[in-house]
């Protein structure tokens, strides 16, 4: 398996180290070499995975809700055809 290496200085140890950038609201990871601090990649801060979680759930319970107005619904308009 190959190891990631730094391209400036052939260093194998990276770290994440967050930074703002300048004009910027949001503030970003760099993935940088330890030894001599060149970024190598960058990785986005907000956790888009526990996000898109946050709305599965929140759509489920929508679902839940819409499943209910609609047999509420379906009971009124049984309710008058029978009237």
């Amino acid at each position: 398996m190959p190891v990631p290496t730094c391209t400036k200085c052939e260093g194998h140890t990276f770290q994440a180290v967050e930074q703002s950038l300048v004009g910027a609201a949001d503030k970003i990871l760099f993935v940088q070499c330890v030894v001599c601090g060149a970024a190598v990649g960058v990785l986005d801060v907000h956790d888009n995975t526990a996000l898109l979680k946050r709305q599965a759930a929140a759509i489920e319970e929508l679902k839940a809700q819409v499943s209910q107005i609609d047999a509420g619904l379906r009971r009124i308009v049984e309710y008058l055809q029978n009237a």
